[in-house]
């Protein structure tokens, strides 16, 4: 009786995961983020001079094309024409100069009114005492 040697040819492989998925999925959700925070705009800031002892409502009407970009000055009734045109995504700053005094209207005390297709018609600013 002659004795064969048994051969078992077993190949052991280690499956070794990538790391580029990974780091693709990573990549691709910071690309987003990054776009995603860019595409907001910021504010548009406005300065307005208001005649001393003026309280109620500033009316200003945006996009006027030949108002001053820098400062505006409210008549006695608190009406201006104001060259910031404030898009659908972004709003506005209201410093108001009354005498020596300066202070940023709170943003809820800001209101841009619309048309229906987002075109900026009115923005009242609400004065605090």
């Amino acid at each position: 009786m002659t004795m064969v040697p048994a051969t078992g040819s077993s190949t052991s492989t280690t499956t070794r995961q990538s790391f580029v998925p990974r780091l693709a999925v990573l990549e691709f959700t910071a690309v987003f983020l990054l776009l995603s925070c860019a595409s907001t705009r910021p504010p548009q800031r406005q300065r307005v001079r208001v005649v001393p002892g003026f309280s109620g409502t500033l009316q200003l009407t945006p996009c006027a094309a030949v108002a001053p970009v820098a400062e505006i000055s409210a008549d006695a009734n608190g009406a201006a024409n104001t060259a910031i045109c404030p898009s659908a995504d972004g709003g506005v700053v209201i410093v108001v100069v009354q005498g020596n005094r300066e202070y940023t209207a709170a943003p809820q005390d800001i209101a841009i009114q619309r048309t229906g297709d987002g075109i900026p018609t009115s923005i009242t600013v609400r004065m605090r005492p």
